[in-house]
């Protein structure tokens, strides 16, 4: 009988978030603000999703997202709130995201990202009093569909193991 243990190296996951912070902070070269991806938000649904118990804590993401706020001089709170929903979510369904297809773990995440940047984009015009940005969220539809791209990138290293 053979079993898949997870190894999950805290090395790996604390690395890539450094370096999603860094991408959602800053952006990324030759990109507008409004068309930047929010890679830390793919990689802490990754992390969530996929990590089991070693996944982010609801503190670390609340932290992670308050600071992206205030690196990116927006509306303090906006990223720690949507962070935090991904990372809900993330638990609800984690069991069934992992046992599904490539494609549809895909459409889930593009949905669920679109989902919390119309709900964050919402309480960001009633706070603000300005109209969606429909460009932005075209833009996070289409880094969404990087989904298969975040996999393939932090995918786990599994090993066998036979059992006597």
């Amino acid at each position: 009988m053979s079993v898949l243990i997870q190894r999950i190296s805290n090395i790996k996951m604390t690395v890539s978030i450094v370096i999603g912070l860094i991408i959602s902070s800053f952006g990324l070269p030759g990109l507008s603000s409004s068309t930047a991806p929010d890679c830390l938000a793919l990689i802490i649904l990754y992390w969530a999703m996929l990590g089991g118990d070693h996944g982010p804590r609801l503190s670390t993401v609340f932290v992670l997202g308050m600071v992206v706020d205030f690196l990116g001089g927006q509306i303090v709170g906006i990223h720690a709130l949507k962070y935090l929903c991904l990372v809900a979510l993330a638990v609800q369904f984690s069991s069934r995201f992992r046992m599904s297809a490539r494609l549809n773990r895909t459409v889930f995440v593009v949905l669920t990202v679109l989902a919390l940047e119309v709900i964050s984009q919402g309480l960001v015009s009633l706070h603000v009093g300005a109209s969606m940005d429909m460009g932005r969220l075209v833009a996070v539809a289409a880094w969404g569909m990087t989904w298969s791209l975040v996999e393939f990138i932090l995918e786990k290293n599994y090993s066998r193991v036979d059992r006597l």
